[in-house]
């Protein structure tokens, strides 16, 4: 073989080379954009990941993400996809719910433009950059208990209720607990004023949950570690701000729970959210309580 020959093999070799080294770089570098954070890599219920958690996850950064879902839960749903269902917070990371009806559906490029609205928007927001998110599947079968009286008498004995306020309606047909249901998530989304209990009016976060309740009620849950922050007047002025906007949909008495919060939400920060709110009972539903 020539010296030419050889110096064309060698060129060609580099080359081939270089190409299977991109390529498998490129792919290494797909599959770790769509591989999930390390601690949730295991979970069987998430099937896909976006973003990165960032090196420190500090009070600033906690506040901004919250903040950030706090503003998604606002938007439509069909500002994200049809496949869209809900939004929440856990563990610092978003979590997406899909229905689950489009698993044959969903592909990278869906999950990538739903991801894009969420980045684009926490990063002009908050200033969140590759924000994290989980993406889950959400069951569209929905359960629901009976309503009525029966709703405030199921929780008198939890060690939890702190009072009832209101009346839950008595509704039969499934249709309608789901229209109620959907006002009472319109209600949530529409109160001015909860956003001071939010971020410490009393030095520390006194409102932890609030959203609607799969038993057809709205909830409001305490911080438990702040008992002393609580007190009949905080209970009648929140009430207070939920009665009248209810008022203006048309609907007087509605019902609230108050509650103890169970855990410390900023270890388990457990909250899957909705188009306006959090889910309750670790169900994916249409309503659900936003913790904050």
């Amino acid at each position: 073989m020539t010296i030419r020959k050889r110096k064309i093999v060698r060129l060609i070799l580099v080359a081939l080379f270089t190409s299977v080294f991109l390529i498998a770089t490129v792919n290494a570098i797909e599959n770790d954009t769509n591989a999930c954070f390390e601690e949730y890599k295991n979970d069987p219920e998430i099937f896909a990941c976006r973003g990165k958690l960032p090196d420190v996850m500090d009070k600033e950064w906690n506040n901004s993400i919250k903040n950030c879902w706090m503003n998604l839960t606002r938007m439509g749903r069909s500002e994200f996809d049809s496949s869209f269902r809900a939004i929440g917070s856990r563990d610092r990371v978003l979590n997406v719910y899909l229905s689950s009806d489009y698993q044959d559906e969903i592909d990278d490029a869906r999950i990538d433009k739903i991801y894009n609205i969420i980045e684009n928007y926490c990063e002009e927001q908050e200033g969140i950059n590759e924000v994290p998110v989980v993406f889950l599947w959400q069951e569209d079968e929905i359960w629901y208990p009976e309503y009525g009286h029966e709703s405030f008498e199921r929780i008198q004995n939890e060690s939890w209720l702190i009072t009832t306020r209101g009346i839950v309606p008595e509704i039969d047909e499934l249709s309608e607990k789901i229209a109620w249901t959907d006002k009472l998530t319109k209600i949530t989304e529409n109160v001015e004023g909860m956003e001071q209990y939010y971020y410490g009016m009393y030095g520390d976060r006194t409102v932890y949950g609030f959203g609607a309740h799969l038993n057809g009620y709205i909830t409001v849950e305490f911080n438990s570690e702040s008992p002393e922050l609580i007190n009949e007047s905080v209970i009648n002025d929140i009430y207070q701000m939920i009665d009248e906007t209810a008022e203006e949909k048309g609907i007087s008495d509605v019902p609230v729970v108050f509650r103890w919060s169970e855990k410390d939400i900023e270890e388990t920060e457990d909250t899957p959210g909705f188009t306006s709110t959090m889910l309750v009972l670790g169900l994916a539903l249409a309503i659900g309580i936003r913790r904050v």
